[in-house]
């Protein structure tokens, strides 16, 4: 037997730490859209090394937002070896994957300076005559409007 939705209960009572805010803010990862609120005396600390490597793996392996990549990475991973099993790729996963997502990121990001200067050249020369007799015309009905 259920309650009215209106009678609070463990069930329909809202979590301990929600804020009653908007917990459906689409521009955070969502790892970090738990509905929270901070309480008791705050302090803050460098975090070392292994725990800073920690928490990227968890952050990486529970972000939806990154399981395309994931699933990119170990395929690779099979690619190179297809002998592993499912437990060796999850290794191969916590200790290469962030290394490999950020140089995935800057070969994606990696522009050549020349792109554009060879774009606007083959767009120069795939210009018709036709289109510059429309710009001659132009140009003489300026100059008719300039001489009076």
């Amino acid at each position: 037997m259920y309650f009215d939705t209106e009678i609070r209960t463990r069930r329909t009572q809202p979590p301990h730490n929600d804020d009653g805010g908007d917990s459906n803010v689409s521009d955070r990862l969502f790892v970090f859209k738990c509905p929270e609120r901070a309480f008791g005396y705050s302090s803050t600390r460098a975090l070392e090394d292994r725990e800073l490597v920690a928490v990227e793996i968890y952050i990486f392996m529970n972000c939806a937002e990154l399981d395309p990549y994931i699933e990119e990475f170990d395929s690779v991973i099979l690619q190179q070896n297809p002998r592993l099993i499912d437990v060796q790729v999850e290794k191969e996963r916590e200790k290469s994957f962030p290394t490999w997502l950020r140089s995935r990121d800057n070969e994606q990001e990696e522009v050549d300076p020349n792109a554009l200067e060879r774009e606007v050249e083959s767009d120069e020369e795939e210009e018709s005559p036709d289109d510059e007799d429309e710009f001659e015309e132009d140009d003489e009905d300026d100059a008719e409007l300039n001489i009076s």
